[in-house]
């Protein structure tokens, strides 16, 4: 089996929660085979100790969890750091962290779900770029546009992202690419952890909201002019979007997104494959990017500064 991070270190903290089976214990056999994965890709891996530990779900306190996060991103050598897992848990860290020092720091981040309010907060309070993408267990029998993405995150390969989106129109814009999940995003707002991007490209994606809740928390990002300052609207999966449907005809995701494009004027492109899906892109935060659709093939890109 080929090995294609071999040579680089993966660091694993998990800011949010544990693992845990059904009765709350910590589920040890799939850790095994997370961190199995991870070393068969050729990871040497440094795991971080609130990932062995199990507080009311969370991978140990707060103060545990802000303490390996600060650790893994300004102390240990390695090539980039991963969340164990999203969940909740991760914004109740955020005014616990040194934004001084995470500021200097270089080690990039990834991961996705929760750890969005850790993505978000390092573009608002420090202008460093972070990269939307994998957890741990999107490592066992990695998909190969997981892996891809990976590749781009550590510097392997350029940034390319492409997919299909019938219904989009034509569009061939520059801008910050910045986002990840819309609830985590949405309880940033009007706090100093949200980044004010202005020309952006923002993605979205969420798990388990009804087609009315994602637009309730879209229309709270347009009250607060956030959406005025955004070029385009990038949709990645939203599972079970369409879950609280209860006859033919009923508000759904279709629906949502088509008031969303009239109420805004905003292009809104569907099909990006990224969000509670095993097979994701990974897409970073803070990174100036072309975004160019046509004929329904979409394209995100490195774009050249202004």
């Amino acid at each position: 089996m080929t090995k294609p991070f071999a040579g680089k270190t993966l660091i694993v903290t998990a800011p949010s929660r544990q693992w845990v089976t059904a009765d709350g214990q910590i589920d040890w056999s799939l850790r095994r085979r997370a961190f199995a994965a991870a070393e068969s890709l050729g990871f040497a891996v440094r795991e971080m100790g609130g990932t062995f530990e199990e507080n009311a779900r969370f991978a140990g306190d707060d103060a545990r969890r802000a303490a390996d996060f600060m650790s893994a991103m300004t102390e240990v050598d390695g090539d980039i750091v991963m969340s164990l897992r999203g969940g909740y848990g991760a914004g109740r860290l955020l005014s616990m962290l040194d934004w001084q020092r995470l500021a200097a720091g270089r080690t990039p981040l990834i991961g996705y779900s929760d750890t969005t309010a850790l993505t978000s907060a390092l573009l608002a309070k420090t202008g460093r770029m972070s990269w939307q993408g994998p957890t741990l267990r999107d490592l066992i029998d990695i998909d190969p546009l997981t892996e891809k993405g990976l590749k781009q995150a550590l510097g392997l390969e350029a940034f390319d992202v492409r997919w299909t989106s019938p219904e989009a129109e034509d569009i061939h814009v520059d801008g910050t690419l910045w986002g990840g999940n819309l609830a985590v995003l949405t309880s940033l707002v009007g706090s100093e952890f949200m980044p004010d991007v202005s020309g952006g490209i923002l993605f979205i994606e969420d798990v388990g909201e009804a087609a009315y809740r994602i637009e309730r928390m879209l229309l709270t990002l347009e009250g607060a002019g956030i959406l005025a300052r955004q070029q385009a609207i990038l949709v990645g999966d939203l599972a079970g979007v369409d879950r609280a449907c209860g006859w033919p005809g009923d508000f759904d995701a279709k629906m949502m997104l088509d008031f969303i494009r009239r109420r805004t004027g905003l292009p809104v492109i569907t099909g990006l494959p990224f969000g509670h899906i095993h097979a994701k892109c990974s897409l970073p935060v803070g990174r100036f990017v072309r975004l160019t659709v046509n004929e329904g093939r979409a394209h995100l890109t490195d774009a050249p500064l202004p």
